[in-house]
């Protein structure tokens, strides 16, 4: 790799820190009213199962939650000088959520009036007001979704409630920008570059936006997100989605299908078995609680950690996008298995990290970091390859040695102006151009000599062309060049023009060595004669031909000839 893409490369690799380190000081934004977090309660489950009288109110009725786990939140701290409590609770999945306070015999429900219950509510943020709570009182919840332990609970005093609220706000918005920048600028990078890795980047970047926002709730802002909330898991599949796009991105970023054949097979049934997920997980309620996340969390762990350990084997025999990925995907690899353990194994819920809130930023944190990072080294590997493929491109549509089309790239542009010619006002026209005695040049004074003929006589035609005309060597001594929507006589009157400054160009090559002179044949398309672009070019040769049959240094214009040494 080049010093410059090493530099573009560390720069990228700058870049992504500061992003990291910006969203990571973000909760500093706010005052210190902001910072108050409360008390956070412990959950934990009752042996017995929620009373019979649990019943959450829905459109048609009332649903019973009697089938649902019971459990109980524990004031395990002395609540000091809170006062005014407020119970806070947060679910990362959709849950439907009945509470009975101490001294109560009521029970308050979190689904909103109003709702169906044929589909579990999201619990993002729940706000009970409660009273008389003390120093060892215990709230029972009756709890119907996917994660009940998974719930998070905290006191917090009434009027630290908005500054709460508000951090929490500000957080959200910044990830949620950030992740759709990123959409954005992969969606960006695959129409520029046209390649379907950034394509698939983008797709797992908007299912990651859309795993985010149902994750946190504010997919219910929006009329179509509470919706598909109501109708779909749409957590689960944003998942789903992203892990299957970003795995499939990251494997073929990394050659894993020419490199490693074995572990691209694996990899692929890990991906097939997580779109079957993907399809079941939209079918009817009864399939979607299956141990389906567990699944899906664990292949997604699985693939992660299959891609991480073929780049950490590729990188220590230099293989440069195995490095860029090493670098940028490793944080994301342990912070989604953490978040997987934690989501599906409940007795994991490392309180010890924050709960909930942490997870939320971790898992955010890490995906940015290592999207913005590797998108960047990505984008600076593309583009150089661009220029490269570029560079080559150029160079085998230029003749080497005189630097005009190069026979490809002549004929290439004359079958396109032959299948455009119903576009021009005026027929193009064919010059076919020929040194004169070029053979008597390179066998009397070298291979030398003759090439520089060559070169003085593509830059003398190329001089008297319109910027708007080609030429192209065709082979040996022997040029052609087009000329467009100009009549007969213009054409004619160009290629006197080259003929007469090749001629007049000044002293010979090399002494001894009479001047450079042209014969040039004239050709103006016509449909009627022309059936192809090959034909047009035979019978400007033979045009050509003619020319010089009638003593070279001359042209002819479709078999008139107009001028003569």
């Amino acid at each position: 790799m080049s010093v410059h893409n090493k530099n573009v490369i560390k720069l990228a690799r700058l870049l992504a820190w500061v992003v990291l380190s910006g969203l990571v000081c973000i909760p500093a934004w706010s005052d210190s009213s902001t910072t108050a977090r409360g008390i956070e309660l412990a959950v934990q489950r009752v042996a017995e199962a929620c009373p019979a009288e649990t019943l959450a109110p829905g459109v048609d009725g009332h649903t019973s939650l009697a089938s649902a786990e019971l459990y109980e939140i524990i004031i395990e701290k002395p609540l000091g000088s809170i006062e005014r409590p407020v119970l806070l609770l947060k679910n990362p999945f959709y849950a439907t959520i009945a509470l009975r306070l101490p001294a109560s015999d009521g029970w308050l429900f979190t689904t909103p009036p109003g709702q169906s219950n044929e589909r579990v509510w999201p619990a993002a943020m729940t706000i009970v007001p409660t009273s008389h709570l003390a120093l060892g009182d215990r709230i029972l919840m009756c709890i119907r979704g996917v994660l009940p332990l998974g719930t998070e609970a905290r006191l917090l005093p009434e009027h630290d409630l908005p500054a709460y609220v508000l951090r929490g706000v500000r957080l959200s918005s910044t990830i949620q920008g950030s992740m759709l920048a990123l959409v954005l600028v992969a969606f960006g990078m695959a129409f520029t570059f046209r390649t379907k890795v950034f394509l698939g980047m983008a797709g797992g970047l908007g299912c990651t936006l859309v795993y985010l926002l149902a994750t946190s709730g504010d997919l219910l802002d929006y009329s179509f997100g509470a919706y598909l909330a109501r109708t779909l898991p749409v957590q689960r599949l944003g998942g789903i989605g992203a892990s299957i796009l970003l795995l499939w991105s990251l494997a073929h970023y990394i050659d894993l299908k020419d490199r490693h054949q074995r572990i691209c097979r694996f990899l692929h049934l890990c991906l097939g078995l997580l779109g079957v997920i993907f399809v079941v997980s939209m079918l009817p309620t009864p399939l979607r609680f299956m141990p389906l996340s567990i699944v899906s969390n664990g292949l997604m762990v699985i693939g992660l950690f299959t891609v991480l350990l073929i780049a950490i084997k590729d990188a220590r025999l230099g293989h440069t996008p195995s490095r860029l990925l090493l670098w940028s995907w490793t944080p994301l690899t342990f912070v989604a298995t953490w978040a997987s353990l934690v989501l599906s194994v409940p007795q994991l819920e490392a309180r010890f990290l924050g709960g909930l809130d942490s997870l939320y930023l971790a898992l955010s944190l890490s995906i940015i970091y290592s999207c913005s990072f590797l998108l960047a080294g990505m984008g600076t590997q593309v583009s150089e390859l661009s220029a490269q493929r570029d560079f080559a491109t150029r160079q085998a549509r230029t003749d080497a040695l005189t630097g005009v089309l190069s026979r490809g790239a002549l004929l290439e542009r004359v079958g396109k102006v032959w299948d455009e010619r119903l576009g021009y006002q005026r027929p193009p026209s064919l010059l076919f151009i020929d040194l004169d005695h070029f053979k008597k040049i390179n066998d009397n004074f070298g291979h030398a000599i003759g090439d520089r003929a060559l070169k003085i006589s593509a830059q003398r035609i190329e001089k008297n062309l319109r910027e708007q005309d080609f030429v192209g060597r065709y082979g040996g001594e022997e040029f052609v060049a087009i000329v467009e929507n100009l009549d007969r006589s213009a054409a004619c009157d160009i290629a006197e023009r080259i003929r007469k400054d090749i001629e007049n160009s000044g002293q010979p090559l090399e002494a001894g060595l009479p001047p450079l002179t042209l014969s040039i044949g004239v050709a103006v398309l016509d449909p009627k004669v022309d059936g192809s672009h090959e034909s047009w070019l035979r019978r400007a040769d033979a045009v050509l031909y003619r020319a010089k049959s009638a003593g070279r240094n001359c042209i002819d214009c479709d078999g008139s000839t107009v001028a003569t040494a």
